[in-house]
């Protein structure tokens, strides 16, 4: 079973309300995924490494902007 951790910017992208909570949900249960959800906060370096430490995922997903996606991808 995949374990996915989902890292996401909630501050990042247009003002469209984009429920994507509810989107992993659903697809993770469809394809039958075990997934966590990590929102950016206040150091979200040092949140990410805990959340990968954490979850020991098999798959990193990052949605964001650019910013989000460059520092997912320098600490994975």
């Amino acid at each position: 079973m995949q374990n996915i951790l989902f890292i996401i910017n909630h501050k990042a992208g247009d003002d469209k309300p984009t429920n994507l909570k509810d989107i992993i949900v659903d697809l993770s249960k469809q394809l039958n995924y075990k997934f966590h959800i990590y929102y950016l906060g206040d150091n979200p370096e040092q949140g990410i490494k805990s959340a990968i430490h954490q979850y020991e995922p098999t798959i990193v997903a990052a949605a964001g902007g650019d910013g989000t996606i460059n520092l997912v991808a320098s600490i994975i």
